[in-house]
């Protein structure tokens, strides 16, 4: 078994990885929109446009091909220790049933189950990769495009809309359309999601595994305060692995396991374990929240909620990290006194957000979580210099 705060930072690692790629992108695009700030002419325009376009693919090919192969060698490392920890869990109260199991390390089908997770997890982070490449693209091609329309309406001066594209891309970012459809979202987001939905679908199928060694039949589900309404239903009960009876359901059909929305689905942090009849004690409540006094439903809008204030404080970082680059490549006085200023402007906003988050957070009694606040890029010296912006503005 798995437990919810295990489940919540195991792919923290994975996340800072493709984290520092993506802003590491962003501040890409940022200095190459700049360097085309001092283009008039429409026929230097499209011939830059395309050579900083090709330069760009080349450099964000480069960095997503450096991040799969370091995320490879951590997803395996955290398979391999969830494994190790779910399965230590599980083959204690195997033992105290008076059975014996086969070590993990010893057992060449576990090892494949733990590799083919391994395996289909990286498939989806090289899926994202390959649209991170399409969407940078895109974010540059739009800029760039908005920007000659601009310039050549005589409304606007090169400086004025390239400073126009570089604060748009401060506010959006450069997103991955990920798990289908049309809704986009961050590098860091698809990641945190695909590695956590991957760690704990290959442990259940260890587990599944062990449990048809065994001959265990009785499983527990685990549980936790604000859990996803339709996970609440089943969440901290026993339930029979084969068939069904008055006081257990069946495994698969009251729980959904193997699909997306049900237990160790997408984004799910609920696990499950073995149960012996006469043997083992519920270990979970059906209902944790209503134990201390609240309402699962109303938990559960809490944590979005803290969702929410979480990408506000993340989309005002990644803001902090493009002007940060747009002022290190600004050509004149003048553009990196007007980049300080939208720097400074973010890191006002920054403060303002974090504040409101930890206000939320004091209100409800809610724990901080600074590993979903991370963003790539944002590292000692830009967060050195938001504080420092942030105070000066303070004072004036």
């Amino acid at each position: 078994m798995l437990s919810a705060a295990y489940l919540t930072g195991v792919s923290t690692e994975v996340v800072e990885i493709f984290a520092e790629v993506e802003q590491e992108i962003t501040a890409d695009v940022a200095r190459r929109i700049l360097r085309m700030g001092s283009i008039t002419s429409a026929s230097k325009w499209q011939i830059q446009r395309a050579q900083q376009l090709g330069l760009l693919s080349q450099d964000v090919v480069g960095a997503l091909s450096a991040a799969t192969g370091k995320s490879k060698r951590t997803v395996s490392k955290l398979m391999a220790e969830a494994g190790v920890k779910s399965l230590a869990y599980d083959d204690a109260i195997h033992r105290l049933a008076g059975l014996e199991v086969i070590p993990l390390a010893e057992s060449p089908a576990m090892q494949a189950i733990l590799l083919q997770g391994v395996d289909s997890t990286m498939k989806l982070l090289n899926n994202f990769t390959k649209t991170t490449l399409g969407a940078s693209n895109s974010a540059f091609i739009a800029s760039l495009d908005k920007a000659f329309i601009k310039i050549h309406s005589g409304a606007y001066s090169p400086q004025s809309a390239i400073h126009a594209a570089i604060r748009e891309l401060a506010s959006g970012g450069v997103t991955s359309i990920a798990y289908g459809g049309n809704r986009s979202i961050s590098i860091e987001g698809a990641v945190r999601r695909c590695v956590t939905t991957g760690v704990n679908q290959s442990v259940a199928k260890l587990q599944l595994a062990r449990m048809e060694e065994t001959g265990t039949n009785l499983v527990e589900t685990s549980s936790h305060a604000g859990a996803r309404p339709t996970h609440a239903e089943w969440q901290g009960m026993v339930f029979m692995l084969e068939g069904s009876s008055r006081e257990y359901g069946n495994f698969y059909r009251e729980t959904d396991y193997g699909s997306g929305d049900g237990l160790c689905g997408w984004n799910c942090y609920h696990s499950f374990f073995p149960f012996y009849e006469g043997l083992s004690t519920r270990s979970f409540s059906h209902d944790p929240a209503a134990d201390a006094g609240r309402n699962n439903d109303e938990e559960y809008l809490r944590q979005q909620k803290q969702r929410y204030y979480e990408r506000r404080v993340r989309e005002a970082k990644r803001a902090c990290t493009v002007y940060d680059a747009a002022v290190k490549g600004a050509a004149t006085a003048g553009e990196e006194a007007a980049y300080r200023e939208d720097f400074t402007n973010a890191s006002v906003l920054l403060k303002r957000r974090e504040a409101a988050l930890q206000e939320y957070l004091d209100k409800t009694g809610r724990r901080r979580q600074r590993e979903r606040e991370m963003v790539g890029g944002f590292n000692r010296s830009v967060s050195s210099k938001a504080v420092w912006a942030n105070r000066k503005a303070q004072r004036t």
